[in-house]
């Protein structure tokens, strides 16, 4: 983090508007453009991440130097929490830290990590409600604190960024396969009456602009109204193709050419098909919530398959990042234990560790000189 940090401001919209807004709240004036005249109520981003802003500048300073530095500490407690979590969800350690390692070193998590963006500390959160919900005792009591931790961690995932309603879901729709009916009610309830202050605020104010952008044509162009049912599916087959050609293997691997623009050729194809698929090899040999990390990976497909094709990059897939690694990683390596085991020659699997170095530097395999 120390070694990508660039102390001079990089002009990011977004970021701009959460320091403006954690300031706004750290001087007490409320969820609103203070730097504006009119100081403009606020319906968008979510309070979440402009709160934290406001906290470290009430416990340590208001220069964006620091707010950003924050961000490396977010980062870090989430690398933490992944290891463990990976280590629960697959029953190791050693694939745990070669799958934290790869989180550790991928180049947008970094990047987003040394902005001011809500990226570093949606992981965090989010990572800590999926490690909680894995302490969950089969019995139903809530006499420990994890049920009530779950929840906290829930509302704050969701107060960061928007795309926490996926892990809601998620968990809701794990506790009703386990029909655990007083966990359903306890989180479902606790959630809408912690999130229904901030709905009513932005419907006072006009309006969630995350809904209508969502099922907006095109956000920067109001005009051409909301999204039919017939410009539906036209929209989903746009954004899957994408995320397998371009996404997937740049959150993954950091290598595919940016230029929205150009054309993509069978290369970018191969890869992508490639890594989706190990990815969910991989996880489907979890051993322990599966059907969890499942339920989520889907439900944040869902939400960024209807997503305005409009807005292309990997910053809606990084929540999905960590767990994307952890399949690659593990699938991987099932796969070259199973390849062994089935010619049963030793020999078979050294070849086969130069897989991670074919797969990182793809694009200059050609250039190779044996």
């Amino acid at each position: 983090w120390a070694y990508t940090f660039i102390e001079h401001l990089i002009a990011v919209e977004d970021g701009a508007l959460y320091y403006v807004l954690g300031k706004a709240l750290y001087l007490g004036e409320g969820y609103v453009s203070i730097n504006t005249p009119a100081a403009t109520p606020v319906t968008s981003p979510p309070p979440g991440y402009p709160a934290l802003i406001a906290a470290t500048m009430a416990l340590w300073s208001s220069d964006m130097i620091a707010v950003r530095t924050a961000n490396a500490g977010y980062l870090g407690g989430a690398i933490v929490l992944l290891f463990v979590l990976f280590s629960r969800l697959h029953g190791g350690r050693h694939l745990a830290f070669v799958a934290t390692l790869a989180v550790v070193v991928n180049a947008h998590l970094l990047h987003k990590s040394m902005l001011m963006m809500s990226e570093s500390s949606f992981l965090l959160f989010s990572t800590a409600s999926l490690l909680l919900f894995t302490y969950l005792r089969a019995e139903e009591t809530f006499r420990k604190p994890h049920i009530y931790l779950l929840l906290l961690g829930l509302v704050s995932t969701y107060h960061i960024r928007t795309m926490g309603i996926a892990l809601v879901v998620a968990i809701c729709l794990e506790l009703i396969c386990q029909r655990r009916w007083r966990y359903v009610a306890f989180i479902s309830t606790g959630f809408v009456l912690s999130s229904l202050p901030w709905y009513l605020w932005g419907r006072s104010k006009g309006g969630n602009a995350y809904v209508g952008q969502l099922f907006s044509v095109d956000p920067y162009q109001p005009d051409l109204g909301s999204l039919g049912l017939g410009d539906l599916l036209p929209r989903v087959l746009e954004n899957l193709q994408r995320y397998i050609y371009r996404e997937i293997p740049d959150g993954l691997l950091y290598y595919v050419d940016r230029n929205w623009k150009a054309g993509v050729n069978t290369q970018d194809w191969i890869v992508g098909i490639l890594l989706v698929s190990l990815a969910t090899f991989g996880l489907h040999q979890l051993t322990s919530h599966r059907r969890l990390i499942t339920f989520y990976l889907a439900a944040t497909a869902g939400v960024l398959l209807l997503w305005p094709p409009v807005w292309v990059g990997t910053r809606f897939l990084q929540p999905a990042i960590p767990l994307l690694l952890l399949g690659a990683t593990i699938g991987l390596f099932a796969l070259g234990r199973r390849i062994v085991r089935a010619i049963n020659e030793a020999w078979v699997f050294h070849p086969l560790m130069l897989l991670p170095v074919l797969c990182i530097y793809g694009p200059d395999v050609m250039h190779l000189r044996w």
